[in-house]
């Protein structure tokens, strides 16, 4: 049989040491947490708009933005 470097004691699982990616969670920590407080702190500045833009009431604009929000 072809030796292809595995260690003879056993199967190789792939269970080494690897490099584990140490920017990536930080990464993606920061970036969900401006995209919800970009959808979040602009919605109450452009409510105003959005309700004279739509003719809409306010409360009605608020229901549903927290309804849209509410299952993420």
């Amino acid at each position: 049989m072809t030796d292809l470097g595995a260690p003879e004691r056993g199967a190789v699982t792939g269970a080494g040491v690897r490099p584990r990616p140490r920017a990536a969670l930080p990464a993606l920590c920061v970036t969900r947490i401006t995209g919800w407080g970009v959808v979040h702190y602009a919605f109450p500045v452009l409510n105003p708009q959005i309700t004279t833009a739509t003719g809409r009431p306010t409360g009605a604009t608020t229901a549903a933005f927290s309804a849209e929000t509410w299952p993420s």
